[in-house]
């Protein structure tokens, strides 16, 4: 008897061009990252990457906009604390990365209109949730704000 276990082919490294003064992004280091596996098609997330960097640079381009006029050309010419990366490169990471990955949970969430299937997406909400809190605790923490805190008594 025979036994056949599929597996998801390896995808090769590709990487998405950013604007020039952010790092670009490379789909493997991405997957490592947020521990995404190669089921995921690189088509697929090239998308979501490049809706990500969209997102991501929308949200930053005032605060861009001020570091050139600093005299910055890129993110990693900003100093910080070096942590092997730059201290804003780790947060500009972390803030595409779980965009991109919010992008994906929300696409793999609609897939199944059974009941079982609204089950599966009420229970990713906190998935969905975390991702979107930890964009805003790194782009916070990018530009140097402090984190507001609201409560609903």
């Amino acid at each position: 008897m025979t036994t056949f276990i599929p597996t998801p082919a390896t995808q090769t490294d590709e990487t998405i061009i950013n604007q020039l003064f952010y790092p670009n992004i490379s789909l493997n280091d991405l997957r490592a990252s947020v521990r995404m596996d190669q089921v995921i098609e690189n088509s697929q997330l090239e998308f979501s990457v490049s809706q990500a960097l969209i997102i991501i640079n929308d949200k930053l381009a005032v605060w861009k906009e001020e570091q050139i006029a600093l005299g910055y050309s890129t993110i990693e010419s900003i100093p910080g604390n070096d942590y092997g990366l730059s201290r804003k490169i780790i947060l500009y990471y972390q803030a595409v990365y779980q965009q991109t990955k919010y992008d994906l949970l929300q696409q793999y969430r609609d897939y199944d209109s059974s009941h079982q299937g609204h089950e599966n997406a009420d229970a990713m909400s906190g998935r969905l949730d975390y991702c979107l809190l930890q964009v805003d605790a790194a782009i916070t923490a990018l530009i140097g704000t402090k984190p507001t805190r609201v409560v609903l008594i």
